[in-house]
């Protein structure tokens, strides 16, 4: 079959455009997922996920993760990519970012599926996403979640299509009821999302008289419900006691800011206000779109488009609300944990960018990928600077300046241990656990016989060892020089005898 000359030329005008903003955005997103992967030290977080997660045995890593506050998921699929690869800080980050790039894929190829300028807008902006691409570098359970998140939103919006159209798949459930489970043994918001997913499906259900898939609903919840059932007790009375996470502050505005900063990054970029711009764009496109907005909330022929907007719309709204209001009680709001909103919010927006008819399609998607350029440059002039609890530096530090120096922590901290292990073919170094008599106190007969000039190191963090200041007190009295050689949320005390 001969292809004519003008349906080339119609390709080259306008189809090959529409591929080659993907395919640029693909690659810059892939980039952006891996480039300096472990140049940021692993902080407190993700050397709990790699310590545990690198356990000799499977039963060892779950055991492990009773003592954390999210389900274990991430740590056993992490387990396995470690015993398949290693436990160094690019490959237990590679396995977050891997993850991402999958999510980023498979976003594109809805795209490229549908051909709506809806999708390409939400590959477009989830592609140089800021949250997307910070957690894709983080080894903990974010980056999956973020998949899981997305994968349900989209079977949500096929369930939703079912329901106006009175008809049921059991495929649809079945996917629904697959990553729903996935999704609520990644993180405990993956449990509070879905039962948002549920509430809002039996609501649409009921208004529009669907009586069997009420059925299949609450056949589905329970099935979801027996398959969760390991985690509940972890849920309901487990979790309430622990002091893991009385570190979350009470709500507040700030925390909006922050899930809105992580999905369209627009702090100012070299005095640059990006949020002026955006709020430009946004009111001056509904100035000049009022009439294809009416016609988007009224016209028939955009009623499957107006349904996704009012049900993501109703989503992210009651979710916010709900967790604001259980947080009353016991704050659970952070920006990351509200990340499972990052795609429905991109969602939204990239629905809102669609239903303007002005300007034309191909000038759009040109505005949409300088605005989404312009969160990159804002989001990376800083993010490549180390920022995080800096145990890569202070070990790189204690190796460089330090190497024949005892090294002692309050408690047993294994954090700096894992570093000294990445480097055991330039030292033999090791943080050991200050010796204690049986009251509990410090022996300092070790200070005592200490020669003069010689000096050890004392290590603190907040995560896993704190020196109390009566302690300090103590040890001053034996040394002429207590130095404090502070490193990013770690401290080094230089005793000198």
């Amino acid at each position: 079959m001969k292809t004519s000359p003008n349906s080339i030329n119609s390709f080259l005008k306008e189809g090959f455009f529409f591929y080659l903003v993907p395919s640029a955005f693909l690659i810059l997103g892939v980039f952006l997922r891996f480039w300096n992967l472990d140049l940021q030290s692993l902080w407190g977080d993700e050397l709990f996920s790699v310590l545990n997660a690198s356990l000799g045995s499977i039963g060892e890593t779950l055991v492990s993760f009773e003592s954390e506050t999210n389900p274990p998921l991430h740590g056993v699929l992490l387990h396995f990519w470690i015993q398949c690869f290693s436990n160094s800080p690019f490959s237990v980050r590679s396995f977050s970012a891997v993850v991402a790039t999958f999510t980023l894929i498979i976003i594109l190829f809805r795209y490229l599926k549908s051909k709506e300028g809806t999708d390409l807008y939400a590959f477009v902006f989830f592609s140089v996403s800021y949250g997307a691409v910070y957690y894709a570098q983080e080894a903990r359970s974010y980056s999956l979640l973020i998949l899981f998140s997305t994968l349900l939103v989209w079977v949500f919006l096929e369930m939703i299509h079912n329901i106006a159209n009175d008809t049921q798949s059991i495929k649809t459930f079945s996917k629904f009821l697959i990553f729903g489970t996935l999704a609520s043994y990644t993180h405990y918001f993956g449990i509070l999302f879905l039962a948002h997913l549920y509430l809002s499906l039996i609501f649409q259900s009921i208004i529009q008289k669907r009586w069997k898939t009420i059925q299949f609903l609450l056949l589905s919840g329970v099935l979801q419900l027996l398959l969760y059932s390991p985690e509940i007790y972890k849920l309901l009375v487990l979790l309430p006691k622990t002091d893991r996470i009385n570190w979350i502050p009470t709500t507040g505005i700030f925390v909006y800011f922050e899930i809105f900063n992580y999905t369209f990054f627009s702090l100012s970029y070299k005095k640059i206000p990006v949020y002026a711009i955006i709020a430009f764009l946004f009111f001056f496109g509904i100035y000049k779109n009022k009439g294809s907005l009416n016609r988007f909330f009224y016209n028939p022929d955009s009623k499957l488009s107006r349904l996704q907007f009012q049900h993501i719309g109703f989503l992210i709204v009651s979710f916010l609300v709900s967790t604001a209001l259980i947080s009353l009680i016991q704050p659970i709001l952070t920006g990351r944990n509200l990340l499972v909103l990052l795609y429905p919010l991109i969602l939204i927006v990239s629905i809102w960018i669609q239903s303007f008819e002005k300007p034309k399609e191909k000038i759009k998607v040109i505005i949409v990928s300088l605005i989404a350029i312009l969160f990159v440059l804002s989001f990376t002039k800083e993010y490549y600077k180390p920022h995080k609890e800096h145990y890569k530096q202070t070990v790189e530090y204690l190796i460089t300046n330090e190497k024949d120096t005892e090294l002692f922590s309050y408690g047993l901290d294994t954090f700096f241990n894992y570093y000294f292990d990445q480097n055991r073919l330039v030292t033999n170094q090791t943080v050991v656990e200050f010796p204690k008599l049986t009251t509990g106190a410090l022996d300092l007969s070790k200070l005592e016989k200490m020669k003069p000039g010689s000096h050890i190191i004392l290590v603190e963090t907040s995560m896993q060892s704190v020196y109390p200041e009566s302690e300090k007190d103590r040890m001053k009295k034996l040394v002429s020089d207590f130095q404090t050689i502070p490193i990013w949320g770690i401290k080094l005390y230089k005793l000198t005898k």
